[in-house]
């Protein structure tokens, strides 16, 4: 009321610059009063949030408390799963044990006794067999493995694995003199049964090569006769329309053509024929050598034949077919076969 008193008595200038003071003033208040409405709306905004994401992260952190909990039920319930079938386990690996042993103790029993009823060997063999020791072999416990456990297994299998290796050539020994006293037949029967596979497969070779070669003959006279048709129209052609000049520079391009394809073609059988003696020569020595090899070289074996075979002849001309007998039919074991040089050379001419 004094301020209202004291504007009615100023003058009009004063009351108008009072008013503006007064006006700022009133307008200052209410613009704070607004600044902390707004601040005090966003605090509460805040606070919401965070009583919400609060509750959240409470649900959360039960439903994992409840997760955890099962799984250690499930965890605890396993443990005793496992231990009880590892003491299963352990159990029935003592039964089988025991009863592994009892087998060997009683296999070799009935060895030695059998050894003594079919009298075979003398007391020094029946000693041996009395006293070479039983396989007492314990399987190690499964264990997880561990950076300190895996060297002390990998030695443990190692010494294991020695003692094997010494009882392995211990009955190595044992039984070598036996094997050196037996007979050669199997080794004979042996090599005679690679002797048969390899002349079967050279035999199978010379199928395939004269097959290949007669193929190539027949594919070759057919291109000639063809070539050949084709050049007695082209020529008939040729003659009928004799001023055709393009007609005639074809005509002797393709005779250039067939003469350089009759080269390559009698090159090709010409290396075709070189190939097919060699792979026969090379055959013809693998027999031979196999043969040497197996029933040493039969050159005493011909000229004690044909010595006596001439000597048993009375007349000169019995002498000569002797001897072309002999040098065509020798006695083999096995029957070298028939070189195809001759057969592809055939084809070939």
């Amino acid at each position: 009321m004094e301020s209202v008193w004291d504007l009615l008595q100023l003058d009009s200038n004063q009351q108008t610059e009072k008013q503006k003071k007064a006006e700022k003033a009133v307008r200052d208040v209410m613009d704070l009063l607004s600044y902390l409405l707004y601040v005090r709306d966003r605090e509460l905004e805040h606070q919401n949030r965070l009583s919400e994401n609060l509750g959240r992260v409470e649900k959360q952190l039960e439903r994992k408390n409840h997760i955890v909990q099962t799984l250690t039920s499930d965890l605890e319930t396993l443990k005793q799963n496992s231990a009880q079938k590892e003491n299963i386990f352990k159990a029935k690996e003592q039964a089988l044990m025991t009863e592994r042993k009892t087998l060997q103790v009683q296999k070799k029993a009935l060895e030695v006794n059998c050894a003594r009823k079919n009298l075979e060997g003398d007391a020094e063999e029946l000693e041996k067999l009395a006293s070479a020791p039983i396989d007492d072999f314990t399987p190690t416990p499964f264990n997880m493995a561990t950076k300190e456990s895996i060297p002390q297994y990998i030695s443990a299998s190692m010494e294991a694995l020695d003692e094997k290796l010494k009882q392995l050539e211990h009955v190595i020994r044992n039984e070598l003199p036996s094997a050196e006293a037996r007979s050669d037949k199997e080794v004979i029967k042996r090599l005679r049964q690679k002797l048969d596979d390899a002349h079967a497969i050279i035999n199978e070779q010379d199928q395939l090569l004269q097959a290949s070669l007669s193929s190539s003959v027949a594919s070759s006279g057919a291109g000639r006769a063809a070539d050949s048709t084709s050049l007695a129209t082209k020529t008939g052609l040729a003659d009928r329309s004799s001023p055709d000049v393009n007609a005639e520079d074809d005509l002797q391009r393709e005779k250039s053509e067939l003469t350089v394809l009759r080269r390559n073609l009698e090159k090709e059988r010409k290396l075709l024929q070189e190939q097919a003696v060699k792979l026969d020569k090379d055959r013809l020595e693998f027999e031979i050598a196999k043969r040497d090899q197996m029933f040493g070289t039969p050159k005493d074996a011909e000229s004690m034949l044909s010595a006596r075979e001439l000597a048993n002849c009375s007349t000169p001309q019995r002498q000569r077919r002797a001897k072309r007998l002999d040098l065509d039919g020798l006695d083999s074991p096995f029957e070298l076969p028939v070189s195809g040089t001759q057969f592809t050379f055939n084809l070939l001419q």
